[in-house]
């Protein structure tokens, strides 16, 4: 997520200064905004590198702090089972403290969610505490369940939510499976050719007299390359820096809009992503409003979870039209890039019998069964894509072993 360096006035004219991690700079203002403060200065702050703060947060995040997605959403079908067989929420945290989770990490979160409970806080104040696990919407739900006094139904709700995500997620890293193994397939023969079978050449194509053509000329080049063990140390560095480097790039708000804008311009991958924005958009949006909550809150919180840029930005244009009056839930859905037409009439029906979330809840099934056939597609193009791609990598590599020889004998 994107941060923001701010200089504000608070109530007695004093200069504060600091730094708030959101969505958009509009988003920053206006949470600034609400606090009563006088905002003097907001401004996106650019990543910078600094290798050691790189591996030191990277194995904040990716270690082991990190807890499965898979793990959140048992915790919190756990939690709302227990509720529903009458456990108080303190024993029901010191049962799921015992359990043995896949994310080890999260057992030293119930201890310390059980130990603020017995210090008489909410759950929604404990569940704070631990942004890395829970998101904004989670604790939101939440609270909005401990104030209306269905919190059991919520957690029940919320889990469901959870689940569905995470099986989405599953679908797309299973699909990815076969590509990556075609891709590190092709890679690991390119370089056994590389380095063993075409050796064997080097020294006939030395005693030949003549000229070699370049793509014979650019290989050779190449297998020397993979023969120097510091030219494939050097390679081998270079790629998780360049990964590392590209992901910073992704954290600036402007980078990661333009390319957002380019995959949604791609013929299947740009259809996948605006299935997949939609879906969350839509079920996340009927679990708000189901839960009571009202249309400027929701569209607060579904800024920052659609997982979109593009998508945060035109949530939160809506957000201002609606709250000024100039557009309705509706109205404002059909000006966005991710929803059919269909969809904001749909929406607008709703709005008028008061059945937003359940309208919401089937957009979202659409939705979802619209990513099921897309990643089926997608499967059947890329499959012989990449099999083309392997079987061209190949075959250049023949003709520039073989194209020598034809040419001797042309000349014998």
């Amino acid at each position: 997520m994107p941060q923001f360096y701010y200089e504000v006035r608070d109530h007695q004219g004093k200069l504060v200064k600091g730094r708030l991690d959101t969505h958009s700079r509009e988003r920053a203002i206006r949470q600034l905004q609400e606090l009563e403060m006088v905002v003097v200065v907001v401004q996106e702050v650019q990543p910078a590198w600094n290798p050691i703060a790189a591996l030191r947060r990277g194995l904040h995040r990716w270690g082991y702090e990190r807890v499965d997605s898979r793990d959140v959403a048992v915790f919190t079908r756990q939690l709302s089972l227990l509720l529903a067989a009458g456990i108080p929420i303190l024993r029901a945290m010191e049962a799921l403290r015992e359990q043995v989770w896949v994310s080890p990490y999260l057992n030293v979160v119930c201890s310390d969610l059980a130990q603020a409970i017995a210090q008489g806080n909410r759950l929604s104040h404990a569940l704070s505490k631990h942004p890395r696990v829970f998101s904004e919407t989670y604790i939101s739900l939440v609270k909005a369940g401990e104030s209306s006094g269905t919190l059991m139904e919520i957690l029940n709700r919320l889990s469901s939510y959870l689940e569905r995500n995470y099986r989405i997620t599953q679908k797309l890293k299973s699909a990815l499976v076969y590509p990556a193994l075609v891709f590190t397939l092709s890679l690991t023969m390119v370089f056994l050719m590389c380095s063993f079978i075409l050796p064997m050449f080097l020294q006939f194509f030395d005693g030949l007299a003549i000229r070699l053509p370049a793509a014979t000329r650019g290989l050779i080049a190449v297998a020397t390359s993979l023969g120097n063990p510091w030219v494939v140390g050097a390679f081998a560095l270079c790629i998780p820096l360049i990964i590392y480097q590209f992901h910073l790039l992704c954290q600036i708000s402007t980078v990661r809009q333009r390319l957002e804008k380019f995959l949604l311009d791609l013929p299947v991958l740009g259809t996948l992503f605006v299935q997949l924005v939609a879906a969350r958009f839509c079920r996340t949006a009927s679990i708000l409003l189901e839960c009571g909550m009202g249309q400027m809150q929701t569209l607060d919180l579904l800024g920052d979870v659609v997982g979109s840029q593009v998508m945060g930005d035109e949530v939160e244009f809506m957000r201002t039209n609606i709250r000024d009056g100039r557009g309705s839930f509706a109205s404002e859905l059909l000006q966005t890039s991710f929803f059919p037409p269909i969809c904001g009439h749909m929406v607008g029906a709703a709005e008028e019998s008061g059945t937003m979330p359940r309208i919401f809840g089937r957009l979202a099934d659409f939705f979802e069964e619209s990513v099921d056939e897309t990643i089926v597609r997608a499967l059947a193009l890329i499959e012989p894509l990449m099999l083309g791609i392997m079987g061209t990598l190949v075959g250049l590599i023949l003709i520039s072993i073989f194209q020598p020889i034809y040419a001797l004998l042309e000349n014998m």
